[in-house]
């Protein structure tokens, strides 16, 4: 069975984040995951040149260590490759 999509599920809180990917899994989707913005943020760059592969949404948690959903956010905008990805 081919994903309906891949998604970028960023979430420091790890019974969270496999939850939800767990729940994307069920629901079709491929769920990739990282564990905070700066991991988010180099997954997301290199996944994105992966074309089937390459995430169709990125689903975030605000508030995180190292780098938070806010400067991941800022970084991902500044950033031409991987900027129209939806948050």
């Amino acid at each position: 069975v081919v994903p309906q999509g891949h998604v970028l599920v960023v979430e420091d809180d790890c019974d969270t984040r496999e939850a939800i990917a767990q729940f994307l899994t069920m629901e079709g989707f491929a769920a990739v995951a990282a564990e905070d913005g700066l991991e988010a943020l180099h997954l997301l760059r290199a996944i994105h040149h992966s074309g089937p592969a390459a995430p169709c949404l990125v689903l975030l948690d605000l508030n995180m260590p190292r780098l938070s959903g806010g400067e991941f956010r800022r970084a991902q905008l500044a950033d031409p490759v991987v900027g129209a990805v939806p948050v």
